[in-house]
């Protein structure tokens, strides 16, 4: 809270960027909700996802599987965090690539070349898909389904690569550690509360409603 505090009363060092010409809010958002509204955000894509990739084991292995198992795997991850502060940082970039925010763009080719083993001829249509890209076993190994808290390296393309490289990409790290760093001391269980709904997007990987349960 005291982070937020400081940001409220005036700019902090490194100051975040703004966009050209911007101006404050009118009436601010209060500091506690903006805590709460970030944490429906990360922990809602982090439950959804890992119930989605517990799903899909449990269709290629039958019976492994029941409606509580990615709950607890969730309450599990959130122990590990607690008993290791250490592990948050690595936990924010493992979020960042297991749920990807930009799943995917579509580029042109601007010369014909060889991808993967696959012909590109210039001018042809390309979908870039990032959310593919974090799941490639070829660089993530046989685990590159599993949410791991404490995997390093960690080489994912969350915030894009080269040019198009995410320019918020540093307050979005600093963003994720102090949400995750002040729910673990505020609270000792978070729960999925209701249904997690998405946006219907084939770019962006938003949500639009997360009910959690925090005790």
């Amino acid at each position: 809270m005291g982070l937020c505090g400081r940001l409220e009363s005036g700019p902090v060092e490194p100051p975040a960027p703004s966009p050209v010409g911007a101006a404050a809010p009118a009436d601010p958002v209060d500091a506690e909700q903006r805590y709460i509204d970030r944490a429906y955000v990360l922990l809602g894509k982090m439950e959804h996802r890992t119930s989605v990739a517990e799903r899909d084991a449990a269709e290629r292995a039958p019976g492994d599987w029941d409606a509580t198992v990615a709950q607890r795997r969730l309450q599990e991850r959130l122990i590990s965090l607690r008993e290791d502060g250490s592990l948050v940082k690595s936990a924010v970039e493992e979020l960042l690539r297991f749920t990807t925010p930009v799943i995917s763009f579509m580029r042109t080719a601007t010369r014909d070349a060889f991808l993967g083993g696959q012909p590109i001829a210039q001018g042809e249509p390309l979908l870039l898909l990032f959310a593919s890209a974090d799941r490639d076993e070829a660089v993530f190994g046989p685990t590159a389904g599993v949410l791991d808290i404490g995997r390093d390296p960690n080489p994912h393309v969350a915030f894009g690569f080269g040019n198009h490289f995410c320019l918020g990409a540093a307050l979005a790290r600093l963003e994720g550690r102090v949400v995750l760093e002040e729910l673990l001391a505020r609270f000792e269980s978070i729960e999925r509360a209701g249904t997690v709904v998405r946006s219907p997007s084939s770019v962006i990987a938003g949500v639009r409603r997360a009910e959690l349960c925090f005790s």
